[in-house]
């Protein structure tokens, strides 16, 4: 049930020194690829009514599914005496999907089984087992409910620039993803190369990302998501956070 998304390509700053988190990395990426396309109402009454047409005719051939997405957690494997703590990303509401019913269960084990949510609507489920409790009752589960509409969007017109406060606050840098470094505005502009819309730029960074870049299973995590190392020729791998 996973949605694809477009990847705005802001990279920048080799040299500077990383500290940034692998969580931060993979939340700038999410929130660029957001503002990596925009839509506008038409120019006019005829051609707004047109678009409204194309809207609801692709809503009426997108494909639907629904169902419940469970996340089973084992952490009996590590030892007794050390407090354990869990975190587990949780889908949110969209345009094209409803989230439902979401639980999570750390058993009569757990110190805390509970769902959080930040200021920016995302949210986690957090479980922590104390240092006293028994490695082999460690388990716990999260769950949620998905009604999924595919996201179809023949209606989008791009028009005028990506509004500042847009650009300032999701194109800008990070220790991870830095947009001004040489090799990473070089590669990024070869990729866009003939590209002039943000669309088609976007797009042209993701069928990029697609055609290039491997998941390596021996990767720690989700990866550290430090563009200018991943984009090295002998690199171009990594898991989640990487290839975001």
């Amino acid at each position: 049930m996973a949605a694809g998304a477009l990847l705005a390509f802001g990279l920048a700053g080799c040299a500077a020194q990383e500290s940034a988190s692998s969580a931060s990395s993979a939340a700038s990426s999410a929130s660029a690829s957001a503002s990596a396309s925009a839509s506008s109402a038409s120019a006019s009454s005829k051609a707004s009514s047109a678009s409204a047409s194309a809207s609801s005719a692709a809503k009426a051939e997108a494909k639907e599914q629904s169902g419940t997405v469970t996340t089973k957690i084992d952490m009996t494997g590590y030892e007794a005496g050390k407090d354990v703590r869990v975190w587990v990303p949780v889908a949110t509401d969209n345009d094209y999907q409803t989230i439902k019913d979401v639980k999570v269960d750390g058993g009569s084990a757990a110190a805390k089984a509970e769902i959080t949510e930040d200021a920016l609507g995302n949210k986690m489920a957090y479980i922590e087992w104390a240092a006293d409790a028994d490695p082999a009752v460690r388990t716990a589960s999260v769950s949620f409910h998905a009604d999924r509409t595919e996201a179809v969007r023949p209606e989008l017109v791009e028009k005028g620039d990506v509004p500042a406060d847009i650009a300032k606050e999701y194109l800008g840098s990070s220790a991870m993803v830095r947009v001004d470094d040489p090799e990473v505005v070089k590669l990024a502009e070869s990729i866009t190369a003939g590209k002039d819309t943000i669309l088609d730029k976007a797009q042209a960074v993701y069928d990029w990302v697609y055609e290039n870049m491997n998941r390596d299973n021996d990767v720690i995590g989700c990866g550290d998501g430090d563009v200018c190392r991943l984009i090295t020729p002998e690199v171009l791998s990594g898991k989640c956070t990487d290839i975001n």
